[in-house]
C-alpha cells in the first residue's frame, strides 16, 4: 500500500500528527508523496479525495472519489471527524477487498 497524493503537501500537517497519536497510529516519520506512474501502475484500486488526475491513473484500475474535506487548516475537531471518516470508508473497502478475494 502506498500513502500517496497527486498533489502533496511539503510536510504532514501537524494537527494530522496529533490526531493520529490519538488513535494510536504514529505517522511521525512518513513524508507526502505524489503519485507515480509507477505506483499507480501497479494500483487496483485508487482513491482520490478531491484531488483528481485521472491521466496518470491506468485504465484499469478502479477509481473510487471519496468526498472528505481537506483537514488542512482547520480546527482539531474537524480533523478528528476527517480522520474518522476515512477509517470508516478504509474498513469498508478492506472488507469489500477480502470478500472478493474469497
Amino acid at each position: 500500500m502506498h500513502l500517496t497524493g497527486s498533489t502533496p503537501g511539503d510536510a504532514v500537517n501537524p494537527v494530522a500528527l496529533e490526531i493520529m497519536a490519538e488513535a494510536g497510529i504514529d505517522i511521525f516519520l512518513f513524508q507526502p508523496q505524489g503519485w507515480t506512474t509507477g505506483i499507480l501502475a501497479e494500483a487496483d484500486v485508487v482513491v482520490s479525495m478531491g484531488y483528481d488526475e485521472k491521466c496518470l491513473i491506468p485504465l484499469e484500475a478502479r477509481v473510487l472519489e471519496w468526498e472528505i474535506d481537506d483537514p488542512a487548516g482547520v480546527e482539531v475537531v474537524t480533523v478528528r471527524t476527517v480522520r474518522d471518516q476515512i477509517e470508516i470508508r478504509v474498513r469498508t473497502l478492506l472488507t469489500e477487498l477480502l470478500e472478493k478475494e474469497d
